[in-house]
């Protein structure tokens, strides 16, 4: 699925693939990565098959890691969305 989010203090925006993880009360989990591409991205909560390279960058002198995208192709039909293991 994806997910597009931002940061209320510095406006900066975020975006994810991820599933939806086992858990419970108040500990679901959201496994997946930060994608960065062209600026073309789908709706929030689209199912997705995302193509990239992994990379890390650092903000505010902390390390993060990243998507960097080949292709985010939109899919049809919607697959397992919560996952474990």
């Amino acid at each position: 699925m994806f997910k597009s989010t931002a940061n209320l203090s510095t406006g900066d925006s975020y975006r994810f693939v991820y599933r939806n993880g086992p858990g419970c009360c108040g500990t679901d989990t959201m496994p997946g990565f930060e994608v960065k591409g062209d600026g073309n991205y789908p709706e929030d909560n689209a199912w997705v098959r995302a193509t990239g390279v992994l990379e890390e960058y650092e903000e505010d002198g902390k390390p993060y890691f990243q998507l960097r995208l080949k292709e985010l192709v939109v899919l049809d039909k919607r697959g397992q969305e919560t996952v474990s293991q």
